[in-house]
């Protein structure tokens, strides 16, 4: 933690050092969602001709690593983002294919089970195993959780990809997809020079930071006490490294133990609101996503408004007896007038929230939703 602030306050005192320079993902602050998106619009990018061209300049540079990917086939890809809560989803039925994408370049942790789920999500959608191919997309490399898997870790082996943001999608951008797109499309090229611009900041490698970078590399030997000595700096580094990696794991169990007070907050709050709906107001968990929320009946239909949390949160309107269509068209005409919402096959609706506006927002939804209950 004491390098940490070192490094912090060498970066303050050296920030003059840094010319002028705007990127407009920079100051928009994009979690991992918005690099999902990202993605998603470029893959979705069609040639004048009608091809895939950067979904084929990704797969064609994942076949140089994996040859079963050369078996994929693109004809009519539907390319969705946070559809089923998978960040990237390409299924091609008349492909025979389908790739599931999970995003992790904040190095988010997995979920219980959250690659099982998604592979099972994929076969509910009409694919076999054997045309579902699985690519993490790390920071710098890190592996899924051995949870994450399920029963699937061995079966999927040979059709399963990690790419890091910092080694392959970074020198994927710049040295492939920057060639595909015409002058003509000068905004998407545009769009394309920005994020690899953002990326590069990421991971500290615009030239514009050289000068920088190594001011905090002579903080960094200072304080670890370098020597030059290789073996012996190696050493130290890779042990501090261990004592990072040991904070951040007890930082996590930390987080959770407070998001569990954040929950049950809710709960109280939530039955201070509506005392009249008290035994309908839950806190509890499916596998280890955890939610808090009310169960209503409309049309004889049992709905749960909840806020929940997977990587990030959200709160919604949860299916619980299975999406019935009638309901749903209730629902969406019931909700219209706050906002666009995402809806899957488990939510008749959803969107994505912070701390402070979640519960407000669960209140806002519920008190639209509640005349429906009399209907």
């Amino acid at each position: 933690m004491e390098l940490a602030a070192d490094v912090k306050r060498c970066i303050e005192q050296n920030r003059h050092l840094l010319p002028y320079h705007l990127n407009l993902i920079d100051e928009l602050h994009i979690n991992e969602n918005g690099h999902s998106r990202i993605l998603c619009k470029l893959l979705q990018y069609k040639s004048q001709s009608g091809e895939y061209v950067v979904l084929q300049s990704l797969l064609a540079y994942i076949a140089e690593q994996n040859n079963e990917y050369r078996s994929i086939a693109i004809q009519r890809p539907l390319i969705t983002q946070e559809q089923c809560r998978i960040d990237l989803w390409v299924r091609d039925k008349a492909g025979g294919y389908a790739i599931i994408f999970e995003n992790k370049i904040y190095n988010a942790t997995d979920q219980e089970a959250q690659l099982s789920r998604y592979i099972e999500c994929t076969k509910a959608n009409g694919f076999t195993d054997e045309q579902i191919f699985v690519v993490y997309l790390s920071q710098q490399g890190s592996e899924p959780a051995e949870q994450s898997w399920g029963a699937y870790k061995s079966e999927y082996a040979q059709r399963y990809m990690n790419l890091s943001f910092r080694d392959d999608i970074l020198p994927w951008l710049k040295e492939r997809v920057t060639t595909i797109i015409p002058e003509k499309d000068y905004l998407l090229r545009c769009a394309v020079e920005q994020y690899i611009d953002y990326l590069e900041g990421i991971f500290g490698l615009r030239t514009i930071d050289k000068e920088l970078n190594m001011k905090v590399e002579e903080c960094i030997k200072e304080k670890l006490g370098l020597t030059g000595q290789v073996y012996d700096d190696y050493r130290t580094i890779r042990q501090y490294q261990d004592d990072i990696n040991k904070v951040i794991s007890h930082l996590e169990t930390l987080k959770g133990k407070i998001e569990n007070q954040m929950f049950e907050k809710w709960k109280i709050e939530l039955t201070e609101h509506f005392p009249y709906l008290k035994n309908n107001i839950t806190l509890g968990n499916r596998g280890k996503i955890i939610f808090v929320g009310i169960t209503l009946q409309i049309g004889g239909h049992s709905v749960r408004i909840v806020i929940d949390r997977d990587t990030n949160i959200y709160y919604g309107i949860y299916c619980v007896e299975g999406k019935d269509p009638n309901i749903a068209n209730i629902i969406e005409g019931a909700i219209s007038n706050i906002g666009s919402w995402e809806s899957n096959s488990s939510w008749y609706c959803w969107k994505y929230t912070d701390l402070e506006s979640a519960l407000p927002n669960l209140i806002e939804l519920i008190e639209v939703i509640l005349p429906l209950t009399k209907q």
